[in-house]
């Protein structure tokens, strides 16, 4: 892929992360202005994120009819009216009607970009690609923190709205003036296509992809309804968003690298890993800075399933399962957003945050046992090459640190 254009789908990537990093741990607290209880909020987000898997699942059918280019552009256009309009909403109807709208789109973006990097990234190259446009998740979560709580903590619902509906407008922008879709993209699903499967291999991963999303979706809401009933500012609810994109930046863009380099089951226990010690931390956190930290581990998480899972899917779906694939992995995605939303307010108010917390530290555990099953002796593998890797580096850097100084 050259690389103008992978920068330009970098910055529409970062535009509908923009949206729903900013609007995420907000939209809860904006629902509450309506009288919405905490079942109705997890039920309102699970909504949000059915719309969401809406758009993926839809994306290959829209642009088969359409045309990708066309669907792309104009999918940010309506986008962008049902951020601006969501300001504007006088009851929890409308704004639940609005959001799902937003998601929708958001969700047939992400998968055209998906879809577009997947089929033109060099094989070699694939973790990279992948990693330098989910970098944009990171960046977008650090912006989006630091800018869109204090906007409407000081400046109310509508400002923030409107300034949301600006950074969105990028995503339409650059798409129309600048993105060009590789000819070799073919939407359109043919006889031949259908008929070959997916494989073993990526089922598995579909099930190690929707278990711990549901964990990584009730710990990002979980803390959100934790944090507020504890009485802690807007701003700070924010800032959780912003320091975990602030820590996850540098590691996003050397992840797809590094899986490259070390293999992608390397990765995905990394991930597993992550979201089990983040539901454990969860279910104790009182302080700031364990919401930081945990919101962290969920963030670096997130960023592996987003940039090293498409990667690995690449390198084991068949060629002309590409699209179908990758748009079925983003879709999974978007059901454990339902099915982890949805339950979140229910467990907590019938059961309480630590056993909302723990549950879905299990979900991870299990697909660590999964992941220890069906790889064995790779898994050990790879991990020593990870050790021979690093340690070979860091015996590179000492004795580059002792030439210079002889």
């Amino acid at each position: 892929m050259k690389n103008k254009q992978i920068y330009f789908l970098f910055s529409a990537n970062f535009a509908i992360y923009f949206i729903g990093t900013g609007l995420f741990p907000l939209l809860p607290i904006y629902a509450t202005t309506f009288g919405a209880s905490k079942s109705i909020i997890g039920i309102y987000m699970a909504i949000t994120y059915i719309s969401l898997t809406s758009g993926t699942l839809f994306s290959r059918l829209a642009a088969g009819a359409l045309g990708p280019k066309r669907v792309f552009v104009g999918a940010g256009v309506l986008g962008v009216l049902g951020v601006i309009l969501l300001g504007q909403a006088a009851a929890l109807w409308q704004a639940i009607i609005l959001s799902a709208v937003v998601w929708f789109t958001g969700g047939l973006g992400l998968a055209l970009i998906a879809v577009f990097i997947g089929q033109s990234a060099q094989k070699t190259k694939r973790g990279k690609s992948f990693g330098i446009i989910f970098l944009s998740f990171p960046l977008a979560s650090l912006l989006s923190g630091l800018t869109v709580g204090p906007i409407f903590e000081w400046h109310g619902t509508n400002m923030m709205f409107i300034f949301l509906g600006a950074v969105y407008a990028i995503w339409p922008l650059v798409g129309w003036l600048f993105v060009k879709v590789n000819p070799i993209v073919t939407i359109k699903t043919t006889q031949t296509q259908s008929a070959e499967t997916f494989g073993k291999p990526f089922y598995l991963l579909l099930i190690m992809t929707f278990l711990p999303s549901i964990a990584m979706y009730a710990g990002r809401l979980g803390i959100s309804f934790t944090m507020t009933s504890l009485d802690f500012s807007v701003s700070a609810i924010s800032s959780t968003t912003a320091v975990a994109g602030l820590v996850t930046i540098p590691l996003a863009i050397v992840l797809g690298t590094w899986s490259d380099k070390l293999g992608r089951q390397l990765f995905l226990l990394l991930c597993f890993m992550l979201v089990a010690v983040s539901g454990i931390l969860l279910s104790t956190s009182t302080q700031l800075w364990q919401f930081w930290l945990a919101s962290i581990l969920i963030q670096v998480a997130n960023a592996v399933r987003g940039s090293i899972f498409p990667a690995y899917a690449t390198d084991i779906l068949p060629p002309k399962r590409l699209a179908a694939g990758l748009t079925w992995l983003n879709g999974i995605n978007g059901f454990a957003g339902i099915l982890g939303l949805a339950l979140t307010g229910l467990i907590i108010e019938q059961a309480g945050t630590t056993t909302l917390f723990v549950g879905a530290a299990s979900l991870a555990l299990v697909c660590l046992a999964i992941l220890g099953v069906i790889s064995g002796n790779k898994l050990v593998t790879a991990v020593q090459k990870s050790h021979n890797y690093v340690s070979t580096q860091v015996r590179n850097h000492q004795l580059k640190r002792a030439n210079a100084v002889s």
